[in-house]
């Protein structure tokens, strides 16, 4: 038991301090028996005595980076309240004064934000009290950003929805001629959405949700933001319906 105990703590010390210190000590500084010994030891702990205190170690390492950028993520969310949820230029799905606002961060390339996308017009259905505030955050690709750019102007005539939902139901590859099309069979003015594709400030709408989600830890798409909880990856409607209830109550309890 001590020997294993001894051995842990030698092989922290040669990780983690060995690490910090690489730069400035040199292998040279140690003498071959030192390296003999050394390597004999972990060689020893990894594949005869103890391989398990390395498990425990990465365990525990991850463990510890998880609740570091957990504990970012609220102080971000908290600091970031009124742009996540209140900002007037994002577009709504749903009931715009609803009780409970699910914030959606998705790219339209994006597999399982198009998995996502029925649960949440079946919830808007279903739930006449929930808002959806849509975070167009086109990582994925060049052609994420058209389609970004496409539903962000055809929010300006009031078309938001049925282009989103198009480009969401869409199973091809995308390009500015299909957005386009789309766009037109969805009842938009093709010269006028074209014209504010290019505008300043859609362009500016990307940027900052692009910068929103890199603050908040939002590493991937679709993240979900409700309340104070940030949910990555797809949900399905089960899911969806907890967090609102969830939420719903805890609203209701802080009155």
């Amino acid at each position: 038991m001590m020997r294993n105990l001894l051995g842990a703590l030698v092989l922290s010390t040669i990780l983690i301090s060995g690490a910090v210190h690489a730069a400035e000590t040199p292998a040279a500084d140690f003498t071959d028996k030192q390296k003999e010994q050394i390597e004999a030891l972990v060689k020893e702990l990894l594949t005869k005595k103890n391989p398990e205190i390395i498990m425990e170690a990465a365990k525990a390492a991850q463990q510890k980076q998880e609740e570091e950028n957990n504990k970012k993520a609220t102080e971000a969310l908290g600091k970031n309240k009124d742009k996540l949820f209140n900002s007037p230029s994002d577009p709504i799905l749903g009931n715009p004064k609803g009780d409970v606002t699910i914030v959606a961060f998705f790219d339209y390339n994006c597999g399982y934000c198009k998995k996502a996308n029925e649960p949440m017009r079946k919830l808007v259905e279903s739930d006449k009290n929930v808002k959806f505030v849509m975070k167009e955050y086109p990582i994925l690709a060049e052609s994420s950003r058209v389609a970004a750019r496409a539903a962000l102007a055809a929010n300006k005539q009031k078309k938001y929805a049925e282009l989103h939902n198009a480009l969401m139901e869409n199973k091809g590859a995308l390009s500015e001629d299909t957005i386009l099309d789309m766009a037109v069979k969805a009842g938009l003015d093709k010269e006028k959405l074209k014209k504010d594709m290019e505008s300043p400030e859609v362009a500016a709408i990307i940027l900052a949700t692009a910068d929103l989600g890199r603050e908040i830890g939002a590493h991937g798409t679709p993240t979900f933001i409700v309340g104070d909880k940030v949910v990555p990856g797809a949900m399905d409607l089960a899911d969806m319906k907890k967090l609102v209830d969830e939420n719903r109550a805890a609203n209701k309890a802080t009155k």
